[in-house]
């Protein structure tokens, strides 16, 4: 959340979450995709819109909805069978998104087996995305350690596989983890 935004549970920056979905029709991307994110901010009443919004065409709507979910948290628990069908969507981000959300609404096992999957995804960027997310797990994420290894092993020419390494590095100390990854 932006640190000047003001929320209370059902309102972001003064709209309701009714005003925010109109906004997803707007024909301007930027519109759309700030009404998306906007939603998610707007605490455990948005859970039903959020969910609607993972059957989106759009991915990157899709990708708002999970995060949003993620960030509810508990709160978000109903959201849970929603969650799981996305993991296996086209957009390896919306799996990553989604397999966290899982993990934060406290279906901690289904979402830390999805992370490590994830871990696994053709996209760098999405990679990246699963280790930054083990990282705001902390500590329970040791159950990754493999997969963090194994993510940081991938040998592509995408430049944010680089950054995939020094943070796999990161996240292996940070876990415990002896071993590191060749930069």
């Amino acid at each position: 959340m932006a640190p000047n935004a003001q929320r209370m549970d059902g309102v972001f920056q003064g709209k309701t979450i009714a005003q925010w979905k109109e906004q997803l029709d707007d024909p301007k991307e930027t519109a759309r995709l700030m009404a998306a994110a906007a939603v998610g901010e707007c605490g455990p009443k948005a859970v039903p819109a959020l969910v609607e919004m993972l059957k989106s065409k759009d991915a990157l709507i899709r990708y708002w909805a999970a995060m949003g979910l993620g960030k509810i948290g508990a709160e978000a628990g109903s959201a849970a069978a929603a969650l799981a069908e996305v993991l296996d969507d086209p957009s390896e981000c919306v799996q990553v998104n989604a397999a966290y959300a899982l993990w934060a609404i406290g279906e901690k096992a289904k979402g830390m087996e999805a992370l490590i999957k994830c871990a696994k995804a053709k996209s760098a960027g999405a990679r990246l995305a699963v280790m930054n997310l083990l990282s705001l797990i902390g500590p329970e994420a040791k159950a990754a350690l493999e997969a963090i290894q194994a993510a940081a092993d991938v040998k592509d020419d995408d430049s944010v596989q680089d950054y995939v390494v020094r943070k796999a590095n990161y996240d292996l100390k940070m876990l415990g983890a002896r071993d590191s990854v060749p930069e």
